[in-house]
């Protein structure tokens, strides 16, 4: 499985990631768990692929609220009169106040820039700070429907990792992909120290966000190699046909170190629970159910044991993996749980920001 070995990446342990979205020195943000698919002992097992498919799924779910589409319009010359064209890109929720990182927009455009979330709602957009040399624009909008993603480091993705990306490619609004990291540290077009990877960037793509399997932010899709494109002799003389896989994506480190100065507000500690949960049938229905709880973590201090099955987390159902990264990646500092246990309704209040005890 994709992250079955990393099922306690948020819910549990740490995991690397960026200290901050936009600030280095604070807290580090939260962090997507894995949460394998599986059945219980008396049901039939999903299959291999089937959890593969189960964890993208999940993944997908999670990580969609932080894509927004981005639409411009630019005069183009058609016929000896000019004409306003729609053109549309990829955005990156940065914080959830209404900071998104997208493309550079052409200072002619800037005037009508339109935002639209993973829930259809759109909202105007003004250009708040760019880098021509990153080719990325810091873009504020108010009213939509926003999440803050958790940032990860590029640098501890080996090659051959896995990378999820989610953009708008000709207007497709929040077309998933799954890839793999194909190399690092490339120079392309004038930009240094990119990702290059496997995930496809088509027009309105620029600008996807480019996450690990962890769920974690770490990198901005921004181009494609394509054959007439290449500056390498040999590729030319030779006849080569347009490239194909190979994309570059800018790493979040530099994005986060770009706009560190317009962080409306530190990030709070990433929540951590201290347990694992699988999903399982129990009685024919799908369940959340705790397969370990490490010691003098928020949930085994609250009185959460093996076994489990989680219902309710702060009054909200918990139906499916994302159910759980949702509510834990707003959650309060203390949240109720509930939870069945030997057919009984139980409730607890859980300490999220309870720090694990020193040995």
């Amino acid at each position: 499985m994709l992250l079955g070995f990393l099922l306690f990446s948020s819910l549990c342990q740490e995991v690397p990631s960026v200290a901050s979205p936009l600030r280095s020195d604070s807290p580090a943000p939260l962090s997507a768990p894995a949460l394998r698919l599986s059945m219980g002992p008396s049901e039939k097992k999903i299959s291999f692929l089937g959890q593969i498919e189960q964890e993208l799924q999940t993944l997908y779910q999670y990580l969609r609220p932080s894509s927004v589409l981005v639409r411009f319009s630019v005069a183009v010359q058609q016929e000896n009169r000019s004409e306003l064209k729609n053109i549309f890109v990829s955005g990156l929720v940065l914080d959830a106040s209404g900071l998104v990182v997208a493309p550079v927009i052409p200072t002619s455009a800037r005037a009508g820039i339109t935002l639209r979330d993973w829930k259809g709602k759109e909202a105007s957009a003004e250009v708040i700070a760019e880098s021509k040399e990153l080719g990325i624009s810091l873009l504020k909008v108010e009213g939509l429907n926003l999440e803050s993603p958790p940032f990860g480091f590029s640098e501890d993705l080996p090659v051959g990792s896995f990378c999820l990306a989610i953009g708008n490619g000709f207007g497709l609004e929040s077309s998933f992909s799954l890839g793999i990291v194909s190399g690092k540290q490339r120079n392309f077009q004038g930009k240094t120290q990119l990702l290059q990877v496997s995930n496809p960037v088509n027009p309105g793509d620029g600008g996807s966000l480019l996450a690990n399997q962890s769920g974690q932010i770490v990198g901005i899709l921004l181009i494609s190699l394509r054959g007439e494109e290449a500056t390498d002799s040999r590729q030319i003389s030779m006849s080569f046909p347009p490239a194909s896989g190979i994309s570059f994506a800018l790493p979040i480190q530099h994005v986060l170190r770009e706009f560190q100065g317009f962080q409306p507000h530190a990030p709070r500690p990433r929540p951590r629970l201290g347990l694992g949960v699988e999903l399982q049938l129990r009685g024919g229905k799908a369940r959340l159910v705790v397969v370990r709880v490490l010691p003098d973590f928020p949930a085994e201090v609250a009185g959460i044991r093996l076994g489990d099955i989680l219902l309710r987390f702060e009054g909200q159902p918990l139906q499916r993996p994302e159910d759980l990264l949702r509510l834990l990646a707003k959650a309060p500092f203390s949240a109720s749980v509930s939870f069945l246990r030997e057919d009984k309704l139980r409730t607890v209040q859980v300490d999220i920001s309870l720090p694990k005890r020193k040995e």
